[in-house]
């Protein structure tokens, strides 16, 4: 869940780079962006009073590796932008960072959806 949690909130806060080709307003991610931060604050501050059993997991958030989930989850998002980025080059698409950004975005959109069903 908090992996999850933080890579919606980084394809928030990269949402910004989806408003000219989606032709959104831009208050639309910031209004995203406010929302996750929210969801954040509230997933840190649930898992201060649920320590014990499913929320056990939930530790990480409350505890010192909360930076290094931050830090790796956020190694595999720019991992998976610079992976669009090549293999649009390589195929012969003329793509700048911003484009690999939208679609590392709707990837991670895309995998949300799949696990809540």
């Amino acid at each position: 869940m908090p992996i999850i949690t933080i890579e919606v909130a980084l394809a928030a806060i990269f949402s910004f780079t989806l408003i000219a080709p989606l032709g959104i307003p831009w208050w639309v991610p910031a209004i995203a962006v406010v929302a996750m931060a929210c969801v954040v604050i509230g997933l840190r501050h649930f898992s201060e009073r649920h320590r014990a059993g499913l929320w056990a997991g939930l530790a990480v958030v409350r505890n010192n590796g909360r930076g290094r989930v931050i830090a790796f989850t956020l190694l595999a998002v720019c991992a998976q932008v610079a992976r669009n980025w090549l293999m649009l080059r390589a195929i012969g698409v003329n793509v700048s960072i911003f484009d690999s950004i939208g679609i590392a975005d709707c990837d991670v959109h895309r995998r949300t959806a799949s696990n809540r069903a």
